[in-house]
């Protein structure tokens, strides 16, 4: 069998690798990002949905009990509600009734998480729904960069692939549902 001889490559031929390196890192990227933003933007409309930030609402309903004075797991247990209509920062309640439709009511296992979030109660659900979203989305966007330093010889990779790694966590089924659920635990 004979072997045919590679002849040396030329300049030009070794200019042309990282070319084609970056287009194939670019095309990634590219799909990477368009694909983010697609599944993004849909858990975006989710989580605004009249039953999106599901997660969220349970928190933003006890904590009404919280800023009357009352405390909400045995008021819950009693079957009561908080006082209406309630007075929200950015404006008057939209109802008589602080509890949305179809949400959780019950309060959650996580006191110290209520104590966090309750400062959320006193907006009107709609603004507190945007608050929380845009908390969830600088998370998203966060966690992976700081994972990324985390790892032996993350720091060490090059912007494309450190941004490559971003997008593909915004890209997983995890990351989208918390978003979409107002999950309190990202």
């Amino acid at each position: 069998m004979v072997i045919p001889r590679v002849a040396p490559m030329t300049e030009p031929a070794q200019a042309r690798r990282p070319g084609r390196a970056a287009r194939v890192v670019g095309v990634l990227l590219g799909l990477l990002a368009g694909g983010a933003l697609l599944v993004g933007a849909d858990a975006v409309r989710r989580a605004l949905d009249e039953d999106g930030s599901i997660d969220l609402h349970a928190y933003w309903y006890c904590a009404h009990f919280l800023w009357q004075g009352r405390e909400p797991y045995s008021s819950w247990a009693r079957g009561d509600v908080p006082d209406v209509p309630p007075r929200y920062l950015d404006g008057p309640a939209d109802g008589d009734a602080v509890a949305r439709p179809g949400l959780a009511i019950a309060p959650t296992n996580t006191a110290p998480l209520l104590l966090v979030l309750a400062p959320l109660a006193t907006l009107s659900w709609p603004t507190a729904k945007v608050v929380w979203l845009v908390v969830n989305l600088a998370l998203a966007a966060v966690v992976p960069a700081l994972v990324l330093r985390l790892l032996p010889g993350g720091r060490d990779l090059p912007l494309p692939w450190r941004t490559c790694i971003v997008l593909a966590f915004l890209l997983l089924q995890g990351s989208r549902i918390s978003i979409w659920v107002g999950q309190t635990a990202p």
